[in-house]
């Protein structure tokens, strides 16, 4: 059945658009407009109103009006002064306009009542949408308290979808083409979502509004006084002459020239300089350009560190810093050996998953470190706002760039190795999914033309080493778990932590506790002494402390943590820094008379476990012999023992002094001198 064409008055409004079952006024002052109104009032009281597309027309025809309007009852006419006329209306039911039957002296358009198609959709359907309408206004109440208690009491009663629906559109504050767009939604469905997207946009920039609102009033309020001053002291600067604008753009330009970046960047960059230069410095607009040249200036746009691709060096220092992981290392050094095989330092993503505690960000230092690239850690835990990766635009109140391009500022690199930390903890809420950010960044066929939203240009993250550190697996979303390869860092045993202590803390502890420098200073005072006498004498003190059952003999293993720094100290003593061969053989020499005075002294103690070993196998081969005997007959080839290894001790240790410090004693005689 074909719909009934109505032909009535019509009115092209301008600026406004009114919806079904809502109540306005509006002022006419074009002829044709008001002749419409007094044929309408003759006739059936009913009118045709359409939003025009351009507010300036004078004499819109029908390509400048909506097609989609509505017809209006008219409740009120006032004749105002100045031929300007007010008019009361009430929306009846949307219409379709086709054309205008004609257009003097008044608008006569052809219209059609608007037939809603049927959607099928459930009780319960609409049930769920009428509720999802009020609650959202309710908190769009919340936080719009202006919009009345009443008409939300008013909105909680409607049960009937389609009017609570217009209800709610006639009283949000927006443009009148986002009503158009209600107004042209014909089914429920769509409808529902155009207005559910504008309510929800409505509250978070009524929200935003509030909270910038809020923090200006308590600035203004709490620094009043300052802000005058400031104010006060910018004028009289401006009086003398004092605007340093000009001077700080000729200093941007400067830096600019010797900006090593693509073309691209410095074409933005002097754009925004040139921007800057014209921009008065009283205006707030001025200290944000000037933020953003300083970011943009600041940033390592080609200019990269030289990566050591010496795995010799690299094992060397996860050896040093690190006890046990042995499975990690290896695979540590594995991923090295790829990384330098690979073009651009192109390497998959490492994720070290493994209980707090066990190493996974020591392990990302010393990586860094046998690299020789800056180091930057990025801690993720807690993070829920996507600004944190990807930077607040500039237009926004206090914009600052995401954790990322900050770590490339502070690196003053464009391939530091950074450190994602507890990438399982990451959140998400409205205001967007950290992850997914992260999809970006840590995707090869991606990152390098990474874009910060403060920044706006594109950022190479290509060559960045990311590693990420994870206590579970669990909480890391599967697409970004998918872009790394993990490795799995156990516990550890109460052996290794024993050995832990030993090797590393206790080092670390004497250091921080000013041993290292008090045993340097001790070593300053005895003169002609070296590393290897050193080593020697203590060599003989552990040996009879073992043979006599000294208690210090208990506690040794925790004397090369002091021993070490004492005997580095010598070295440090004469003005030079210690060789790393020198170190190690240092090292070497201690472990080898440790082992020279456990063996000897255990041999010359009579009730010892070796010593009762030896006499049990003699007596077994029918040699009858005496502990006491096995003690006596020992002596000698300990003492000997002792005396040579102490000779070899100080000659390995002489021959390295002079091969890394060949000047070290005629410095010395001159410093005498």
């Amino acid at each position: 059945m074909d719909t009934e064409i109505l032909k009535i008055p019509a009115v092209a409004l301008r600026g406004m658009v009114i919806l079904p079952g809502m109540i306005a006024h509006f002022d006419i002052s074009r002829d044709r407009s008001i002749r419409a109104i007094e044929q309408c009032m003759m006739d059936s009281q009913k009118i045709f109103l359409s939003a025009q597309k351009d507010v300036e027309q004078e004499e819109p025809g029908a390509d400048d009006v909506y097609h989609i309007g509505v017809i209006a009852e008219v409740k009120q006419v006032i004749k105002l002064q100045n031929n300007i006329v007010r008019i009361l209306v009430e929306g009846i039911e949307r219409a379709e306009f086709s054309a205008f039957a004609q257009t003097d002296p008044y608008l006569l358009a052809e219209v059609a009542p608007c037939v809603l198609p049927e959607e099928g959709l459930s009780e319960e359907a609409k049930a769920a949408m009428v509720r999802s309408v009020q609650e959202t206004y309710s908190r769009y109440q919340t936080v719009n308290p202006r919009a009345g208690k009443e008409l939300l009491r008013q909105i909680g009663t409607i049960q009937d979808l389609p009017k609570l629906m217009d209800q709610v559109a006639n009283n949000l504050p927006v443009s009148y083409e986002e009503k158009q767009k209600i107004l042209e939604a014909m089914t429920l469905t769509e409808r529902y979502e155009v207005l559910m997207a504008l309510l929800l946009k409505e509250i978070e920039i009524t929200a935003i509004q509030n909270e910038f609102q809020s923090k200006v009033k308590e600035r203004v309020d709490k620094n009043q006084k300052e802000y005058i001053l400031r104010e006060q002291m910018k004028l009289i600067r401006e009086e003398l002459g004092e605007d340093n604008t000009e001077s700080d753009a000729d200093e941007y330009r400067k830096a600019l020239d010797a900006l090593d970046a693509d073309q691209e960047v410095k074409k933005r960059i002097k754009k925004e300089i040139d921007r800057f230069k014209s921009i008065s410095a009283n205006s707030s607009e001025s200290a944000v350009t000037r933020g953003y040249i300083e970011t943009l200036l600041e940033l390592p746009w080609n200019k990269a560190s030289e990566d050591n691709k010496d795995l010799a060096n690299a094992e060397r220092i996860l050896e040093e810093d690190h006890y046990g992981l042995e499975k990690v290392k290896e695979r540590m050094l594995e991923f090295l050996a790829v990384r330098n095989l690979t073009s651009k330092g192109e390497s998959p993503i490492i994720c070290l998953v493994g209980p707090p505690g066990t190493g996974k960000t020591s392990i990302a230092r010393s990586v860094a470190r046998a690299l020789d690239k800056k180091y930057v850690r990025i801690c993720l835990g807690g993070v829920r706002d996507e600004a944190e990766i990807r930077g607040h635009r500039k237009t926004y109140v206090g914009a600052m760039p995401g954790r990322l391009v900050n770590g490339l500022r502070s690196a003053g690199v464009k391939n530091p190795l950074m450190l994602l930390d507890e990438i399982d903890k990451m959140s998400s809420d409205y205001k967007g999914d950290t992850a997914s950010a992260l999809l970006e960044v840590l995707d090869s066929e991606q990152n390098h033309k990474f874009r910060d939203h403060y920044v706006e240009l594109p950022i190479d993250l290509s060559e960045v080493l990311f590693i990420a550190t994870a206590n579970s697996m669990q909480g890391i979303p599967r697409p970004l778990l998918d872009r790394m390869e993990l490795i799995e860092v156990t516990s550890y045993t109460e052996n290794e932590k024993l050995h832990i202590a030993r090797e590393h803390l206790l080092a670390k502890q004497t250091e921080r506790n000013g041993l290292k420098e008090a045993a340097a200073d001790l070593i300053r005072k005895i003169k002609g002494l070296t590393s290897g006498m050193l080593i020697a004498i203590w060599g003989v003190i552990d040996q009879l402390c073992i043979i006599f059952k000294i208690p210090i003999t208990g506690i040794t293993s925790f004397v090369r943590p002091i021993l070490m720094p004492m005997t580095t100290g010598i070295i440090e003593a004469h003005g030079y820094d210690i060789d790393p061969e020198h170190e190690e053989t240092i090292k070497a020499l201690y472990g080898k008379n440790s082992n020279v005075s456990n063996f000897f002294g255990q041999c010359l103690f009579a009730a010892n476990s070796s010593v009762l070993l030896i006499q049990s196998t003699l007596l077994s081969i029918g040699y009858e012999v005496d502990v006491m005997q096995i003690v006596v007959v020992q002596i000698p080839v300990a003492i000997f023992a002792a005396i040579v290894n102490a000779t070899q001790t100080i000659i390995v240790d002489k021959h390295q002094i002079k091969k890394h410090y060949p000047d070290i004693y005629t410095k010395d005689a001159k410093a005498a001198n």
